[in-house]
């Protein structure tokens, strides 16, 4: 329980440090925002919702390979960091 509190602590400061800094800045450094920034670049959706389906994928490619012990992990972390990028980012 401690690790789930933590995990969802962790995604709600980073979310909202990506939703007002990095998003409306367009400053690329790594990871699925930055990549949901350059598919917008390139196909004009949601940034929100291009975030959400890169996401997606890489929990199924967690599911493959990492195990189901690791992937419950990653689907609390995903699912705070998808609810709360996306909140934030209509908030702005």
């Amino acid at each position: 329980m401690k690790d789930l509190i933590k995990i969802i602590v962790g995604n709600i400061s980073m979310t909202f440090a990506y939703a007002y800094l990095i998003v409306p800045n367009e400053i690329i450094n790594g990871g699925v925002t930055s990549s949901a920034l350059l598919l917008n670049a390139l196909s004009g959706y949601n940034i929100a919702m291009l975030a959400n389906f890169v996401t997606g994928l890489l929990l199924i490619i967690c599911l493959v390979f990492l195990g189901k012990e690791y992937f419950f992990k990653s689907i609390v972390s995903s699912l705070s960091y998808m609810l709360f990028l996306t909140y934030f980012i209509h908030l702005i």
